[in-house]
């Protein structure tokens, strides 16, 4: 969904990337963030986990990324054409990410269902785009999800680009808690694999 959302918000030449947080979710944007922008070289990493983070600027290294550690994550954003954030929550956990950081023109990904932004800061993004706009209400209005009440596009839109695109000169935010249709996609492609491969253990009904 971010891969979608970046062919349509992202800059066309995109340079660099900011990653906020180094685990599992980090590496996949990495991967298919990159397919859909080929321009993107430059990595600038930040983590609270030295093993994690250390282990993460390695691989992209040997995926032929130019990769610099960063000690502040609001110079992080700065930096970046897009900046994806994958921040676990924690205890005591605070936004501590200003979207006016973020160059205009530029994109945040927020995986993190946008907790590390901060919310005050929130209308510096003149396009925020979501999986599921009424699912995504839903959880803005229970707390769960940090974005503004309403969404200018949703997968569907992003999708077909039926009124949204790339504006050099302002923000865009995707924010998302995850879509049970790209669940089932993915358990099915798995399975059909298995299959096909002659692997797995089939359990009894």
């Amino acid at each position: 969904m971010s891969a979608v959302a970046a062919k349509r918000l992202a800059p066309p030449d995109a340079a660099t990337i900011a990653f906020i947080g180094c685990g599992t979710q980090a590496r996949s944007h990495a991967l298919y963030l990159r397919a859909v922008r080929p321009s993107l070289r430059h990595a600038v990493v930040f983590g609270r986990g030295a093993a994690s983070r250390d282990s993460f600027a390695s691989d992209l290294r040997d995926a032929g990324w130019v990769v610099d550690m960063a000690a502040d994550p609001n110079a992080t954003v700065a930096a970046a054409d897009i900046a994806v954030t994958t921040v676990p929550e924690y205890p005591g956990f605070a936004a501590f990410l200003d979207p006016a950081r973020l160059r205009p023109g530029g994109l945040a990904v927020g995986v993190d269902l946008g907790r590390s932004w901060l919310p005050a800061g929130l209308g510096h993004f003149a396009t925020v785009a979501t999986d599921d706009a009424a699912q995504s209400a839903h959880l803005v209005e229970e707390g769960r999800l940090n974005a503004p009440a309403t969404f200018d596009a949703d997968l569907a839109a992003l999708t077909t680009g039926a009124g949204v695109t790339h504006t050099a000169d302002k923000r865009a935010f995707f924010v998302f808690a995850g879509h049970v249709l790209g669940d089932l996609a993915a358990a099915a492609a798995v399975y059909q694999r298995a299959c096909d491969s002659g692997i797995g253990t089939r359990l009894p009904l």
